[in-house]
């Protein structure tokens, strides 16, 4: 297997179960099973790895997103789509939205990594429903799709903040249809 993964697999466990400040070089060395030294081969430092982790993810997060739209017709049916989707992945991935929510989406450095601009990448997904359904007469004209897309990551990702932190709700993926409904009844025609 590739080094360099083996060593953002073990950060990203290492970081999710620690946090980012507690969390050291020799701790995550040890999980990957490597030297010190073989992580400085690879990043700079603790803050280059812990932005290496959103670049790999979200290759595959992206390519799920995808794959689980396609086929699926109108706007509505979109955002029902994603949000199960994205709930999904936060429930399955627990070390990845545990790095992601708790410690990169608070560090302001994040704003200029490549992960952050694949995340772009993934929520504009949304942005691009909303037009659709616009175009197609679903959702009302005057609806903002960047106050939209607000209000549905804030919505997952709260939810699964609380799960990370209190282990509540125990599952994800149960809340799809709630969250949903909330959403489509702001913004239908």
């Amino acid at each position: 297997m590739n080094k360099k993964i083996d060593i953002i697999n073990a950060a990203m466990e290492v970081l999710a179960n620690q946090g980012y400040y507690d969390a050291t070089i020799s701790g995550i060395a040890e999980r990957a099973g490597v030297a010190d030294a073989t992580i400085y081969e690879h990043f700079k430092n603790k803050e280059d790895l812990l932005f290496s982790i959103p670049e790999e993810k979200m290759k595959e997060v992206l390519s799920l997103a995808e794959l689980h739209l396609q086929g699926i017709k109108g706007a509505l049916n979109k955002i029902r789509k994603f949000v199960w989707f994205y709930l999904w992945i936060f429930e399955n991935n627990t070390n990845w939205a545990s790095v992601v929510l708790l410690n990169l989406k608070t560090n302001r450095k994040f704003v200029n990594t490549s992960g952050y601009k694949m995340y772009q990448d993934l929520v504009r997904i949304v942005i691009d429903i909303i037009e659709e359904g616009k175009s197609e007469g679903s959702i009302r004209k005057d609806i903002n799709p960047y106050v939209f897309r607000s209000l549905l990551l804030g919505a997952i990702e709260h939810v699964s903040i609380r799960r990370l932190i209190l282990n509540k709700p125990e599952n994800l993926v149960p809340l799809a249809d709630d969250i949903t409904e909330l959403l489509i009844q702001a913004v239908k025609v």
